[in-house]
C-alpha cells in the first residue's frame, strides 16, 4: 500500500475526470505584449540553432553553473522527432521585436501502462 502524507492510496486511477472536449481550452494563453508563440522548425538549420543556443546559454544541470547543457543539434533532432512526433509538439516564444526565440517547450509520444490499464 503507498502512503502520501496522511491519505491513504488504495487504488489507482486518473488524477483528474476526463475533460469534455468543449471544455478544453481551443486558443493558447494571452502573452504579454512584446512576445509570441510559434512552432520551431528542426528541419530548419537556423531555427535548430536558435534551440541550440537558447539552451546552451540558459540551461544548467548545476547550482554552481559548472556542468552546462551541450547537446549536440544532431541529438536535438533525434529526440524530439522520435517516432510518432508531430510538428506542433515544438513550440517557441519569441519576441515580437526582435523575433528571438526566448523560451521553448516540447513534448514527445510516449506509451505508459500502469498495472494493467
Amino acid at each position: 500500500m503507498l502512503y502520501l502524507s496522511a491519505e491513504e492510496i488504495t487504488d489507482n486511477g486518473p488524477i483528474e475526470p476526463d475533460s469534455k472536449h468543449e471544455d478544453i481550452r481551443s486558443q493558447p494563453y494571452t502573452l504579454p505584449e512584446g512576445f509570441y508563440w510559434c512552432e520551431v522548425s528542426l528541419d530548419d538549420e537556423t531555427e535548430l540553432q536558435e534551440l541550440y543556443d537558447l539552451l546552451y546559454e540558459n540551461y544548467v544541470e548545476d547550482d554552481d553553473h559548472l556542468f552546462r547543457f551541450d547537446y549536440s543539434k544532431h541529438f536535438l533532432q533525434w529526440i524530439l522527432k522520435s517516432p510518432g512526433w508531430h510538428k506542433d509538439w515544438h513550440v517557441g516564444l519569441r519576441v515580437t521585436k526582435s523575433k528571438k526565440l526566448v523560451g521553448f517547450i516540447a513534448a514527445i509520444p510516449c506509451h505508459l501502462q500502469i498495472y494493467d490499464k
